[in-house]
């Protein structure tokens, strides 16, 4: 019964790092594409999407202030 639980948790887990990955990759994609247009705004708007992604996953005290 526990092993279950082990490998239900461990399931969890793997979809939820498979799920912070692809976004990841979009932001790093969308940070290229801002640097290669020297485009500011495209910039910023991939700044608040990363805070608002750690803030999603992040417990709050290992947060950066």
């Amino acid at each position: 019964m526990a092993r279950t639980h082990f490998e239900q948790k461990l399931d969890d887990l793997t979809g939820r790092l498979v799920a912070m990955s692809r976004m990841i990759e979009v932001l790093i994609e969308k940070a290229l594409e801002a640097l290669r247009e020297r485009d500011v705004s495209k910039a910023e708007a991939v700044i608040l999407g990363d805070r608002a992604g750690n803030a999603a996953r992040c417990p709050r005290f290992l947060r950066a202030t």
